[in-house]
């Protein structure tokens, strides 16, 4: 039965493994395709601003395209956000684990890489990482850009309004989109730390290293 029991935890940890990496894997994997559909869509609208510029047919064209890039910004946020959540959930589930193995043998624990209880994990404690910031960052803009579009065809604007609205409505949105982020994650976060089960012993694990030397 013990070894069974074993057998079953290791796949439990391989597989949450497996599942914390295809998360990684994928978050990466979004942003470039983000990245990359972006550059074809500011190159192409270049080149139609450059052939067309007072063609109304054009301008609808292009709000199109943004309102496509809009839609995919928001589903990549979100995305992201509830990445870190996953991310979270099965780095506590092989915390668990390892909490297992730790309490039959208190002699692993120095050698322990990862935590060892089901507290929030890193992905909650930190601020938004640099994935979250380069998918806010591009919402941003596309929101700017689609803002400052619907302007234009309503009324023509000059260049300089014109750039100082795109940086003013960055600014605000990147400031908007950064903390309802934030707030998930907190949210996330204080959830997590009332349903904990096993308590942090990083005092321990000192006391031990302490009776090793």
């Amino acid at each position: 039965m013990k070894n069974d029991l074993k057998e079953f935890l290791f796949l439990e940890f391989e597989q949450s493994y497996i599942e914390w990496r295809r998360l990684i894997e994928e978050g990466n994997k979004r942003i470039q395709f983000l990245f990359t559909l972006m550059t074809i869509f500011l190159g192409a609208f270049g080149i139609i601003f450059k052939e067309e510029t007072q063609n109304e047919n054009v301008n609808v064209f292009i709000l199109l395209g943004l309102t496509l890039l809009l839609v995919i910004n928001h589903f990549t946020f979100k995305y992201l956000i509830n990445r870190r959540i996953l991310m979270d959930l099965n780095t506590r589930a092989i915390a668990r684990i390892r909490r297992y193995f730790v309490d039959k043998n208190e002699e692993i624990l120095p050698y322990i890489t990862w935590q060892t209880d089901d507290s929030p994990s890193a992905f909650l404690k930190l601020r938004n990482g640099l994935l979250m910031k380069i998918s806010i960052s591009l919402y941003s803009i596309v929101i700017s850009s689609s803002a400052l579009m619907i302007l234009n065809i309503i009324k023509s604007q000059n260049l300089l309004l014109n750039a100082i609205l795109f940086l003013v409505t960055s600014i605000l949105c990147f400031i908007v989109l950064y903390f309802n982020a934030k707030s998930i994650i907190e949210l996330q976060k204080r959830k997590v730390q009332n349903q904990s089960r096993f308590s942090k012993i990083e005092g321990f694990i000192n006391e031990f290293q302490e009776k090793d030397k």
